[in-house]
């Protein structure tokens, strides 16, 4: 259905942002859904180096990812 789909096609640049602050060290700021922004989240448990989290409130929140401090 519908919303598998989009949660597919979320984790697949889920991936692709995490690889890119794991190449950059530099944190990513991303606009998205409530639903978009749990896949990420869940997405980036995987990974021991990366952290998620949201700022803001309403329509303006973010969800930030960025690499763990040692």
């Amino acid at each position: 259905d519908y919303k598998r789909q989009r949660a597919d096609r979320i984790a697949e640049q889920a991936e692709e942002w995490i690889r890119e602050v794991r190449i950059t060290g530099e944190p990513k700021r991303l606009n998205l859904n409530a639903a978009d922004r749990r896949v990420v989240h869940k997405v980036a448990q995987d990974y021991s180096d990366v952290e998620t989290h949201s700022e803001g409130e309403g329509h303006n929140r973010q969800l930030i990812i960025e690499k763990k401090s040692l």
